[in-house]
């Protein structure tokens, strides 16, 4: 019988993600506790998705921030396709919907997940960004979990958003995140 490594040993949580109808009055909340700002990707790109293992076309946008070492994002799904995101804002829930752990492996991640017995919700891949996985973990963490593999690209473009929010001067707190990559 094989063993698995316990969550922990997969990698550190490094973000805590939240969904919202609407984007601009959430990002205004966060900037009111004064967080920010918020880096938008209007369009974010999937070039494989899949939702309880069939296809979707998920149009969304992302916008991330940071409160100290901690990544804020929050996500609004723009179109109607059945997603973990979709099923969020038609329930109009509120709170954490997923914490992110950054993995090594996205492959140890999913066996992780089926040896867990998890359900595996949403799978994907974004060209440039990485690849992703969400599990159910609401018994006992009360959100999902999602996994992810990125590019290493990634964390420069991250620590320019949390260098951004360390010398915050409250203005501005929704900005396109091509501003970062110029």
């Amino acid at each position: 019988m094989a063993t698995h490594p316990a969550i922990p040993e997969l990698g550190k949580i490094f973000q805590i993600a939240y969904v919202a109808k609407d984007l601009d009055a959430a990002i205004a909340n966060w900037a009111a506790l004064g967080i920010g700002p918020f880096f938008v990707m209007d369009r974010a790109p999937f070039s494989q998705c899949s939702y309880r293992g069939v296809l979707a076309d998920i149009e969304m946008s992302v916008a991330i921030s940071y409160w100290g070492d901690v990544q804020i994002e929050i996500i609004h799904q723009t179109n109607n396709t059945l997603s973990p995101y979709s099923a969020w804002q038609n329930a109009d829930t509120k709170g954490v919907h997923h914490m992110c752990i950054l993995v090594e492996n996205i492959a140890d991640a999913r066996a992780y997940c089926v040896a867990q017995g998890r359900e595996l919700l949403l799978e994907a891949v974004s060209d440039g960004i990485g690849q992703f996985i969400y599990a159910d973990f609401a018994k006992p963490l009360g959100c999902l979990v999602e996994f992810a593999q990125l590019e290493p690209m990634m964390p420069v473009i991250f620590d320019k958003i949390r260098n951004a929010c360390q010398s915050w001067d409250s203005t501005r707190p929704r900005r396109p995140i091509v501003e970062l990559l110029s």
